[in-house]
């Protein structure tokens, strides 16, 4: 910790190759292990050097060098709570590399740090989304992760937005996503997915639309447009004999709402 080698390794992860970060990792880990990752000694070295390593997270993301071995080293660091606070930077720079280098390799081991930070602390994310805009960029940065054909690794993703927008707190967030008949479309999308969970998923994204009191005239117009199919196709997924009583009940909601926009054609 005296040479300062968790950060090194970290900053040599955007020049090797998957071999060499292999090596590297297992030195990581051999210093973490050796000290105990929650020991006062490694305590001390993250507190005094969060900015860097978090910078340090951003670079290896830059470089597309996402493997199992730099997924632990993310866990391991992440972990420290003020890493993870330089992690929810303001630009949301550690959380659109994320997403971008998810998109673009569709890596499990990616969207799992991306996973770690949006759900660790949903009082900060939502507090961090609300500030300067960053709920608009931050959606349209996700919705992205639709494009994923790995159908487990989609329905993981949709499943995160649903609890994004069902989540009280953020309110004011989700209103941005709901408010936008484009997202819409998306999820409608998710449900002609051949994959019954990301479909199970959607239908909780899509009841959020569905039963908002304030629903745009735009989102209201594409529900409107496809009521009669959407409430055939709810009544499918959503069988009396295969879910609880509380997704029974969502279920009957969401199909009183759509009659009653088809009422209103």
């Amino acid at each position: 910790l005296e040479n300062d080698l968790p950060l090194k390794c970290f900053q040599c992860f955007a020049l090797v190759d998957n071999a060499t970060s292999e090596v590297i990792s297992e030195m990581f880990s051999y210093v973490f292990q050796l000290q105990e990752a929650l020991s006062p000694p490694v305590v001390k070295y993250v507190n005094t050097r969060a900015k860097e390593l978090a910078e340090a997270l951003s670079v290896v993301l830059r470089a597309n060098n996402m493997s199992l071995h730099t997924s632990a080293i993310f866990r391991n660091t992440i972990m420290h709570e003020c890493v993870y606070r330089e992690c929810l930077c303001e630009d949301l720079r550690i959380i659109k590399h994320l997403i971008a280098h998810c998109v673009e390799t569709q890596n499990p081991h990616s969207f799992g740090i991306l996973e770690m930070i949006l759900m660790r602390d949903r009082n900060a994310v939502s507090a961090l989304l609300q500030e300067n805009d960053n709920a608009p960029m931050f959606f349209q940065k996700y919705v992205r992760l639709f494009e994923c054909k790995d159908y487990h690794l989609l329905a993981r993703i949709v499943r995160i937005l649903a609890d994004m927008l069902l989540d009280k707190q953020n309110l004011y967030v989700s209103k941005m996503f709901i408010g936008e008949g484009e997202y819409l479309l998306l999820v409608l999308r998710l449900l002609l997915i051949p994959d019954k969970i990301v479909n199970l998923e959607a239908f909780h994204v899509l009841k959020v639309f569905v039963a908002n009191p304030e629903m745009k005239n735009e989102v209201a117009h594409t529900l409107m447009s496809n009521s009669e199919g959407l409430i055939l196709y709810i009544k499918e997924l959503l069988r009396d004999d295969e879910q609880d009583d509380v997704t029974l009940a969502e279920r009957d909601l969401i199909i009183r709402v759509l009659f009653g926009l088809k009422a209103g054609q």
